[in-house]
């Protein structure tokens, strides 16, 4: 009896490990959306908004904020495809999608004037920083076997829309013995884009217009190239290296200028203690200027490694993944960060899934749980995240993200 019941096991068990691969196809045909949004910052948590009654202590932020400063981001992507799998030497699909990120830092010097106060006859600078992106891309993607390494070969245009350049300002401020705190900012923002702003202003969106918009569009595409390799190393181990390769820069020919400035000054500091102190302040920004300037922009260059790692059989998949990214190559603005990502995924009787992972990717914690529900010919998945730019506070609501896909086939 328990040798049939070893053997019913094996029958079951070893076939799957034999095609038990990195990622897993479901269907033979599929289409699919996936959409997903999310925001953080690396400091504030929902529980420190949320309450009855505000109190900001400065002092507590000087110590507590970190030392890059205050952070926040934001993510935002939609997704489509449509797959074939055939077999193992044939596996293709088509994609195309949008995605933006966006990222914005205080230096950790304002909350040392906030929390510490200022010294007589000083002066100090505070840094700022932002930039931004969102891109339109579209591509195909083949696998196939050979000798036993898959092999996934994905060129893909892409057109950036949007390409906040990244931006440094400095908030400046001085005091001197008669009393006077003064405090500047002032943040010169370009931001780029596919078309003209200007005519978008004056409203000169004619046919004409949308025509050279489009022709405009087409011919500064971008391409670049995904590679991976997968193969298995032991019964219940396979791994894999990727690389994503930018070849020809997207670019963008218009630029929207503008400068937002603001100034605090206190005069007579000790006058507050007879009322002859004086206060003044004022914001805004200038008037945007238009003009006609390119930006080479580049999707981020990736090297990696992944593995799946299934010990107990196909219904239990460890996912440990880590990479190189390098932000915009072959620009003053190129920026380069390491990701890791760790994950179980569990399916049961091939229908309900559960989903646990922890990441930190394009320079933001995430803890992710997720459910997933497969019919076979429908499947939901749906992915909660908390997030935020320091390790810790990614516990603690300071950011969240939400993940929805749906696919179909048979």
């Amino acid at each position: 009896m328990k040798r049939l019941l070893l053997l019913s096991i094996a029958v079951i068990l070893v076939p799957q490990f034999a095609r038990a691969e990195l990622a897993e196809s479901h269907r033979y045909f599929e289409m699919g959306v996936d959409v997903q949004a999310g925001i953080s910052n690396n400091y504030l948590g929902l529980t420190d908004i949320l309450v009855k009654e505000l109190v900001i202590d400065f002092q507590k932020m000087e110590r507590e904020v970190p030392d890059d400063g205050l952070t926040f981001d934001y993510t935002a992507d939609a997704d489509y495809h449509m797959s074939l799998d055939i077999n193992k030497y044939f596996r293709g699909k088509l994609f195309f999608g949008v995605d933006g990120s966006g990222y914005a830092n205080i230096g950790h010097e304002l909350f040392e004037i906030l929390g510490k106060g200022v010294k007589v006859n000083e002066s100090k600078s505070i840094g700022l920083s932002l930039y931004g992106d969102l891109f339109l891309d579209a591509g195909i993607s083949y696998k196939t076997d050979i000798k036993g390494f898959g092999v996934r070969v994905e060129p893909a245009v892409y057109m950036p829309l949007v390409h906040v350049a990244d931006t440094s300002a400095k908030l400046k401020y001085t005091s001197n013995k008669a009393g006077l705190i003064r405090a500047d900012a002032e943040i010169p923002v370009d931001i780029y884009t596919i078309v003209d702003m200007d005519g978008f202003k004056k409203d000169q969106v004619t046919m004409e217009y949308v025509s050279n918009a489009i022709s405009e569009a087409i011919r500064n595409i971008g391409f670049d190239l995904f590679l991976e390799v997968e193969h298995k190393i032991t019964r219940t181990f396979e791994m894999g290296g990727f690389t994503r390769i930018p070849i020809v820069p997207g670019k963008l020919d218009y630029v929207a200028s503008t400068r937002y400035w603001a100034y605090a000054e206190q005069s007579n500091f000790l006058g507050y203690l007879n009322d002859t102190n004086s206060f003044k302040s004022d914001s805004g920004h200038d008037e945007f200027t238009y003009s006609k300037k390119t930006a080479k922009v580049h999707r981020p260059f990736i090297l990696g490694a992944e593995g799946a790692w299934r010990p107990f059989g196909p219904w239990c998949t460890f996912r440990p993944k880590m990479d190189m990214v390098i932000r915009n190559p072959y620009s003053p603005e190129w920026q380069i960060f390491g990701e890791y990502a760790l994950s179980v995924d569990f399916r049961f009787l091939k229908v309900v899934g559960l989903h646990f992972a922890t990441r930190y990717e394009n320079l933001v914690f995430s803890q992710v749980m997720g459910f997933s529900l497969n019919t076979r010919i429908v499947e939901l998945d749906i992915k909660a995240a908390l997030r935020g730019g320091d390790f810790a506070n990614s516990f603690d609501l300071s950011g969240a993200a939400v993940q929805l896909g749906l696919k179909f086939g048979f």
